[in-house]
């Protein structure tokens, strides 16, 4: 009989009180920084920008995004970014990122999108820039 209380007492698991579960020394300022550039198209500016408002809603973040060296939108934090706005936002880009290419020239985008976000900070920014990139260079005549 006293060997089954032994066992009994010994399965038994006692809760951790939550004060003594959390420990301030292991919740350390943190921070994060994302940041990503590439080559792309329309589309892929579109799906950045619509992302990038997604993420900017949600976390109620900052968001600023600029095409094409031209400021289209600025966002504060936990400001509401209207859905007819966001079309008549998406359309604009749409148009801006139309560029006629002259001839022997292939005219792309470079996309830089950076978060970062920082437990001390009240706030995390998204910034979205989109630059435009000769991809293939014109080569330079000789002259003889």
């Amino acid at each position: 009989m006293n060997m089954r209380t032994r066992i009994q007492s010994q399965r038994e698991i006692q809760p951790i009180p939550a004060a003594l579960a959390y420990h301030a020394e292991s919740l350390p300022n943190t921070s994060a920084h994302f940041s990503i550039s590439a080559l792309a198209d329309r589309e892929d500016i579109l799906a950045a920008v619509r992302t990038a408002i997604l993420l900017a809603r949600t976390s109620r973040t900052s968001l600023s995004v600029t095409i094409l060296e031209e400021p289209v939108l600025r966002v504060g934090p936990g400001d509401p970014v209207p859905y007819e706005t966001l079309d008549r936002l998406l359309n604009s880009i749409r148009t801006k990122l139309f560029i006629p290419r002259p001839m022997n020239r292939s005219v792309g985008f470079a996309l830089e999108a950076s978060i970062a976000s920082a437990s001390f900070l009240t706030a995390g920014t998204i910034t979205v820039q989109v630059r435009s990139v000769d991809l293939f260079p014109q080569s330079p005549t000789s002259s003889r």
